[in-house]
């Protein structure tokens, strides 16, 4: 998105699903069990599968270096550089819930 004028956001904020993203809620009865799953789901070997597969796996100091797709490449360049990722899940939110939009 270009800036705008007088705007107070960071034209690197991403808002969206450019990766994917796994999540345990905090009132799991089977936290423990779901982390131990994240943790084998998403390990080195995994990880360089679902990169091949042309998607981003949500995961720190990924070895990008035989990414050829100029798409994937162009996503993780976005995510990099983020200083602010907004899920779109959150959009999912009640409307009760959310800011009301000026008019």
């Amino acid at each position: 998105m270009p800036s705008v004028p007088g705007g107070k956001g960071d034209v690197n904020d991403i808002v969206g699903v450019p990766a994917n993203y796994r999540s345990v809620l905090s009132t799991s009865k089977h936290q423990a069990e779901a982390i131990e799953f994240l943790k084998y789901s998403l390990n080195p070997s995994l990880s360089s599968w679902i990169l091949s597969q042309g998607e981003v796996p949500p995961v720190q100091n990924l070895d990008t270096s035989k990414i050829t797709d100029p798409l994937v490449k162009a996503q993780i360049a976005l995510l990099a550089k983020a200083p602010s990722y907004q899920l779109a899940l959150d959009q999912l939110l009640a409307a009760a819930t959310r800011p009301r939009l000026p008019r």
